[in-house]
């Protein structure tokens, strides 16, 4: 499992680079590629603290000289695991941000392209001070009664509340697909109906941009949304099945595959917008 992360990961890391080599191309209003640009940021931030961090372990793994070797207290488990917590809730609700954007691009439809990026900035600051929010929670309630072998996203002693904020943004990413979906219809359908009742060039203009970009960005969050949720609906079912607690860093490892989004998100982008 640790050399599968350790592959998969640095794939991410490429594929984001080559992301960035291309970023010339892509189009957008100034608002949406600041978000779009942080949303990449989270996501490099994830694949990157997964590579280190299970480059670390086996390298711990190979060169120990006793099995104590590994054990870590909260402390240290902590700095492992901040950047990882970091690049989950900032691709989260990165993608929240985005669709607020869009919202607003489609509520001001007139004079949305010739304005400035100020609203890109406005939820820029919104979505930072959210996942600050999120990340000081699990960083406040992270402990473990002994020291451990691995450290996990999840812990011991903060167990109950981390469930708490698992399970929102479980919710965070239902939501967030939704209103993308609903989004993109209502576009669509407004669309349609001023080209059967007339508009001006720039209303016309920006119903085209808005649902261009909402048909790149929908694969997006549908992967992003499918490898998050796949990972809190597994540790819901261990929590459910009431497994062994030995077994779980092994079980999280498995199912908590966010930063393959590193993968996912590069590729959709590289190949639908060509």
């Amino acid at each position: 499992i640790i050399y599968f992360r350790v592959f998969t990961s640095g794939i991410g890391i490429l594929a984001l680079f080559a992301l960035e080599l291309n970023k010339k191309k892509f189009v957008a209003h100034g608002s949406l590629k600041i978000l779009m640009n942080f949303h990449g940021f989270w996501t490099f931030l994830l694949c990157l603290s997964t590579f280190l961090q299970s480059l670390s372990t086996a390298r711990t793994l190979l060169t120990m000289d006793e099995p104590s070797d590994l054990l870590l207290s909260s402390s240290e488990c902590m700095n492992r695991i901040l950047p990882t917590l970091l690049g989950i809730g900032g691709s989260v609700f990165s993608l929240l941000a985005m669709s607020a954007e869009r919202f607003t691009a489609l509520k001001n439809l007139s004079t949305y392209e010739t304005s400035s990026n100020s609203s890109g900035v406005k939820f820029v600051f919104l979505h930072i001070l959210i996942t600050s929010i999120f990340v000081f929670v699990d960083i406040y309630v992270y402990s473990f009664p002994t020291r451990v072998p691995h450290c996990t996203v999840v812990s011991i002693g903060g167990k109950n509340e981390q469930t708490v904020v698992t399970g929102m943004l479980f919710l965070t990413e239902l939501f967030t697909i939704y209103f993308y979906t609903r989004l993109l219809n209502k576009n669509r359908k407004m669309r349609k109906s001023k080209e059967a009742s007339g508009s001006s060039l720039s209303e016309r203009y920006q119903l085209n941009e808005n649902i261009h970009m909402l048909e790149l960005l929908l694969p997006v969050i549908i992967s992003h949304t499918s490898i998050t949720m796949a990972g809190a609906f597994g540790y819901f079912v261990y929590l459910f099945l009431n497994l062994d607690q030995a077994t779980y860093p092994i079980f999280e490892d498995t199912i908590n595959m966010v930063y393959l989004q590193g993968i996912s998100m590069p590729t959709i982008f590289l190949l639908r917008y060509r």
